[in-house]
């Protein structure tokens, strides 16, 4: 989403040429992080904030914001520091539209890739008393929750991987299916 060319037009139009190489650095970390796991969409590229309170030792920063603020890349606020959209007229927007289309594809193949690991299928339905039914169930919410989290994975293994976890720890949390069993203990009707 956010390129060095990105960074450099960023710099260059704010004329942050004065601005100390730890300055500059400081802006790059905070950027990079935080875009580091979003998805590349139109909605994820706006400007953002962040708590004064959850920034490592903002005051020995705070020198190097009050510089970011005096270029118009961010502003301070009593708890928080707004970083402005600087970025937004240097992205190319039809990079986002075909990143995301491509996304919204990688949660049928990850759900594919868990239907078919017929190994973790037997092993979740042995180590959690399972029926098949159950788990594609377990599979579809596990997916639905995904997507509304942007999660992508860098190979099947991580996906499988992070599905056998989230089973563990959401079983109890998931909707069940009652089994109504039909055999009658002998000697009663």
């Amino acid at each position: 989403m956010i390129s060095l060319h990105t960074i450099n037009e960023i710099f260059k139009e704010n004329e942050c040429n004065t601005l100390s190489i730890k300055t500059k650095m400081l802006y790059l970390n905070i950027l990079t992080h935080h875009f580091m796991d979003l998805r590349a969409t139109t909605e994820n590229q706006s400007a953002f904030s962040l708590l004064i309170k959850d920034i490592p030792n903002f005051k020995i920063w705070h020198d190097n914001f009050k510089a970011l603020e005096s270029k118009n890349l961010v502003s301070i606020c009593d708890n928080s520091v707004h970083f402005l959209n600087a970025w937004g007229q240097h992205i190319d927007r039809s990079k986002l539209d075909v990143e995301e289309k491509e996304n919204n594809n990688r949660y049928e193949e990850y759900k594919k890739i868990l239907h078919d690991s017929q190994s973790m299928l037997e092993l979740s339905m042995m180590k959690h008393k399972l029926s098949k039914p159950r788990i594609f169930k377990l599979i579809d919410e596990f997916i639905k929750e995904q997507e509304a989290f942007f999660t992508l994975y860098n190979s099947e293994r991580e996906c499988v991987k992070h599905f056998h976890f989230w089973i563990a720890h959401n079983l109890d949390k998931t909707s069940s299916d009652k089994v109504k069993s039909q055999s009658k203990i002998l000697g009663k009707q």
